[in-house]
């Protein structure tokens, strides 16, 4: 069985002001202090998607997750995660095919999904 159809949200939050909301959230404008002119961004982003949309339907898969693997925050490096609710460390190694993080921990090499898994920054 293959992926025929997907329907993708992305939701961006560019001028927002959540200073002491009760919900953990924040934009762009809060970590520069930049307002930001959301058509520009729009078009800056729908560039930024279409290019790489083109490199995966031209076969570039591999180099697009070599890029990606390169960027992912803490990817390599021993980190704090919480797991089924307890506190343990663990070294980003990629991501299964399947879209799970996989981490390497004390007891070996476990993939984790959506949810599953919480950094602790």
């Amino acid at each position: 069985d293959q992926l025929r159809h997907s329907i993708l949200g992305i939701g961006l939050n560019l001028n927002q002001l959540f200073s002491g909301s009760a919900f953990e959230a924040t934009s762009l404008s809060e970590i520069t202090g930049v307002r930001y002119n959301m058509h520009t961004e729009l078009n800056t982003l729908c560039g930024a998607l279409e290019k790489r949309y083109l490199q995966l339907r031209g076969k570039g898969g591999e180099k697009l997750k070599a890029d990606y693997l390169h960027l992912l925050f803490g990817k390599d490096e021993l980190r704090s995660f919480k797991i089924q609710g307890k506190e343990m460390e663990g070294i980003i190694t990629g991501v299964s095919p399947e879209g799970k993080l996989e981490l390497q921990l004390e007891k070996g090499k476990k993939s984790f999904g959506n949810q599953e898994i919480e950094f602790i920054i």
